[in-house]
Order: C-alpha cells, then structure tokens, then sequence
C-alpha cells in the first residue's frame, strides 16, 4: 500500500506480519518529521523568530533550522536614507531590506537597530503589507513572506530615530532568508548584514539681519570704513563693562565688507530674562552676520539646538530683541521679512517704539548710547563733548563709522534722545 502526503509518496508494500509495529512506526517518524517542517515553514513564513538577527546576544540560529543555510550566493542588503548613514534625532527616515538569490522566489527578514550599549533604539514603522513589528516592537521582519517573486526581493518601511540627541551610533542587524517556496525548510539560504549610522547633532546655528543706524552708507547698506582703514580690532570688543563677555572669538583678516563686530545673547524661550549663551561675531555690510571664523550665521556653543529669542547688542546703538523665539538651526540664511529679520518691526520687541524707520521698509537700531546702559540721555550726549577729538581711531563716540568723533556724529544721534531698549536688555 501507498500514502500521498503533498510531494510524498510512502510506501509498506509486503510488509510481513510480524514486522507491521516496526513500518508503522518508521511511517509515523517520517510523517513527525514532515509535518513538523511544513509547520515551521507556515508558522516563520507569518512572522520571523525573533533574536535571530546575529546581533550581539543573540543566535545565528536561523542557519539551524533552514538548508543547506549556508553556502548560497545571494546577499542581504540593508540601505538607510538613501546612502546617507547620519541620522538627527527625532527624525523619521526611509529603510530597506533586498534579499538576493538567483533562482529562489520566497523572501524573509528579521532586523534589530542597537545602540553601542546593544540596546534596541528608535521606533519602527512599517510602510508596506510585506512588514511587521514584532516581539514586543523591538524587531521589524516580513509578513507573510512574499512569494513566486523570482531572484530578488526588497521590503521598504520606516525607522524614526531616538527623540532625543546623544545616542550616538546606531547599528542595525539583519538577516535575510532566500527560500525556494517548497513550504518547508529545505533549499534555503541564510544571509546576515549589518549597517552602522552616525549621529549628527544639529548646531544651534542662527542666521540675522540687522542694520545700524549710524553705519548706514546707502538705503540698504553700511559702511565697511572702520574695516578698509584697519580700526576694527582683531579681537572681539565686549570684553569690558557692562558687558563682560570674556569670548575668544577673534578674526585675523577681515572679509572686506565687514562693518563692525556685535554681540548676540540666546535667551531662554521660556524665561527671556535668562541667558542661555553668547556670542561675539561680525555685522556685515548687507546686515548679515558672519561668524569669527568665516562661516555664514552665528553658532552658539554650550547649547542644544532649540528655540531661544535673539538679543543684538552694539557699543553705541540700542540693542534689539526678536518678537518671539527662533527655532535654531533654520535654513542657511534669513529670507527677507522672516522673523529673523530684525530690520522688520514686526520682528523686534515694541517693533515701531524700536526701531528707526528709514521710509524703506527698512528699520534700524537707533545710535547714541555710548554709556551702554540701553538709554540714550544727555549722559550720552556729554559723554559724545568729551570724546570730539581729530585723531582717528575705534571709539564708541563715533557715530557715523568715520573714525573720527565731531559735529556730524551729533547730527545723527541728537534726535534720539529720549530712547530706550526694553526693560530686559538695559
């Protein structure tokens, strides 16, 4: 007699009596051993084992269950963000996994992302029918492994990064299965793979306009005078009362349309009477700002990237403030009108009570405080009589950016008394 059980054929032809109990028994070993297959086959082609990944920690074991498992000549590939392994986080990023194999048509995979303490990290997400989150979702594999797709196949879902910064690497550890599609765990391939991303932590990089008053050359520009004659100094100039500010920042050579330096306070967006840092940098011809050492934009160090309100500070114009916080870093620059563009009342703290409008739609930080002390008084004003001198050099006294202290420093100033910065910056 003869069983059909799916591709077997099993047969007991002849069997003598007395050896029956043996052939039933050799039959029903066969018929364990088969069902106990296909039942491994049907129960990972829904859901992958978990910790089979070759992560550190956990087994290979995958290689046990399926043959021949090694030896194939296929591969399993792990991509992230399209080739660009760096990730910031909080951040949701694009992943894939192809499994290869000529000749096979049954696809699975299991994957794990660890930090360098070999803990899971980050959020799964599958994006596609083909995927699942599993075991507690500290895996990502297949689902329901796809089928009669012949020599390749890539599944597509999403990871989003830690929420906070300071992870550092992460690795991500594969294993694909190249399977024949036979409905057990024979003709299989095992492939293991692993992909280790850096961490970027954004800086906390700001990116301003502002104009001074006294500087102001042209209806949207300041001179470089003070630069061109070799007054600014090499060093930043806050290093005294009331500032106090003992930054290292200092410039060798000046880029040639440097105006002057100015000094710029990260406040706290919850509290913008607490200063969270500062920085010395240039103010140049065009109201942009210029780091010391040349990059675009001011980065703040001591700080995470974050929201803070920006205070602009100057040794003889009123200081500023944005309206509301900025979110640091934004972009490369400070498009025109944006909150970051503080010649835009709407952007400064009291906006119009502010800012000096120059019938442009442009307004700029009003001249006069010599004293720093974030109003403009007749101590200014006397401060101004005592400082007239011919002798050309880098004086708070010197209005118009000429290098000299005279008359016309006076006639730009003298209708600004009666100004104040806010409460907050004096």
């Amino acid at each position: 007699m003869c069983l059909i059980v799916n591709q077997y054929i099993l047969c007991c032809l002849f069997i003598k009596p007395m050896k029956i109990k043996i052939a039933l028994l050799a039959l029903l070993l066969l018929l364990f051993s088969f069902f106990k297959n296909a039942d491994y086959a049907n129960s990972s082609s829904g859901t992958p084992p978990a910790n089979m990944t070759g992560a550190p920690g956990t087994g290979n074991a995958c290689t046990s269950c399926h043959s021949p498992g090694t030896g194939g000549s296929g591969a399993v590939v792990v991509t992230f963000n399209g080739g660009v392994n760096q990730y910031v986080a909080g951040q949701t990023y694009n992943m894939s996994v192809t499994v290869s194999q000529t000749g096979q048509k049954r696809w699975g995979f299991s994957m794990v992302a660890r930090n360098s303490a070999n803990q899971n990290t980050g959020t799964w997400i599958p994006t596609n029918i083909d995927s699942k989150v599993y075991s507690s979702s500290t895996h990502i594999g297949h689902k329901n492994a796809p089928n009669n797709m012949p020599d390749t196949y890539t599944f597509n879902f999403s990871w989003i990064a830690p929420a906070t910064a300071g992870t550092g690497n992460v690795t991500f550890y594969a294993v694909g299965n190249a399977a024949n599609g036979n409905n057990n765990s024979t003709g299989d391939y095992i492939y293991y793979h692993t992909l280790t991303i850096a961490e970027v932590v954004p800086q906390p990089t700001v990116h301003i306009k502002v104009m001074l008053q006294g500087a102001m050359e042209t209806d949207t520009t300041m001179t470089a005078y003070l630069n061109t004659a070799g007054f600014l100094p090499q060093q930043q100039p806050f290093n005294m009362p009331p500032w106090n500010y003992n930054g290292s920042e200092e410039v060798q050579i000046f880029p040639e349309n440097a105006t002057d330096w100015v000094l710029l306070e990260a406040r706290n967006a919850a509290n913008d009477t607490v200063i969270a840092a500062r920085k010395a940098a240039l103010l140049l011809t065009n109201g942009f700002l210029q780091d010391a050492n040349g990059n675009a934009g001011v980065t703040f160090t001591g700080i995470a990237a974050g929201n803070y309100y920006i205070a602009v500070k100057h040794r003889n114009h009123l200081p500023v403030i944005t309206q509301a916080p900025l979110t640091l870093p934004a972009g490369s620059n400070c498009p025109p009108g944006a909150p970051c563009d503080l010649t835009v009342a709407a952007n400064v703290r009291y906006g119009n009570n502010q800012l000096i409008d120059l019938g442009n739609n442009t307004g700029v930080m009003p001249c006069g405080d010599f004293d720093h002390n974030g109003a403009i008084t007749y101590a200014d004003y006397n401060q101004w009589k005592t400082a007239i001198s011919i002798l050309p050099a880098y004086l708070p006294e010197d209005i118009n950016f000429d290098g000299q202290v005279n008359l016309s420093d006076f006639t730009t100033f003298r209708t600004n008394l009666g100004r104040l910065a806010p409460q907050l910056l004096r």
